[in-house]
């Protein structure tokens, strides 16, 4: 398999791996400052700088997975993270699960500040928000994609439907409550394990 390469541009020094690894752990003094949540965010920067510099691609256990939805993306992120420390594969699941949860908690807009925040374009757009986020026809080949690697990577078949709908449910939740537009919802196609 093709080695991923980092897409940040080295003759940008504002835009290399160690630019992006100030930038996240400048966002994140509060929580890195605090014990409880040190660890937890020094994971976090380690996350976000892969992010930047990866776009759209995570490799893992020898694979390629390619999506175009930030937060799933996110999510492999972390599953790599945990799976490179020497993890097995579900407890790195499921670890990379709760991460994603307590480090995306509380973040977006919520419904009682949004239209202070947002004005009246926001409340207009908002019902078709709610419709995406409703349609289950969005988020299907989402879980099935995700099955399919699962099953892919060793799990049982009814623990691997269990996973990925668990998954899917955490992402879209997340997704929504960001209210992430609908280009982020597009489901592609590729060469390599598209888990879009």
């Amino acid at each position: 398999m093709k080695e991923i390469k980092d897409q940040t541009n080295p003759k940008n020094d504002e835009w290399d791996r160690e630019s992006w690894k100030n930038f996240w752990t400048g966002c994140h003094q509060s929580q890195l400052n605090d014990p409880d949540q040190r660890d937890l965010y020094l994971d976090y920067v380690e996350v976000m700088t892969e992010l930047c510099c990866f776009r759209g691609h995570t490799e893992i256990l020898g694979r390629d997975f390619f999506t175009f939805w930030l937060i799933q993306e996110t999510f492999l992120k972390w599953l790599k993270l945990y799976l490179n420390r020497g993890l097995g594969f579900e407890e790195a699941w499921f670890l990379a699960m709760e991460a994603l949860t307590r480090t995306e908690e509380g973040r977006g807009v919520t419904y009682e500040n949004s239209y202070e925040i947002m004005g009246d374009d926001y409340w207009m757009e908002y019902e078709q928000y709610l419709e995406w986020y409703l349609d289950d026809e969005i988020y299907r080949p989402r879980i099935e994609q995700w099955t399919e690697a699962l099953i892919n990577f060793g799990i049982s078949e009814d623990k691997a439907v269990q996973m990925a709908e668990e998954l899917i449910t955490l992402l879209r939740e997340i997704s929504f409550e960001q209210r992430i537009r609908p280009a982020d919802f597009w489901v592609g196609s590729g060469g390599s394990v598209n888990v879009a």
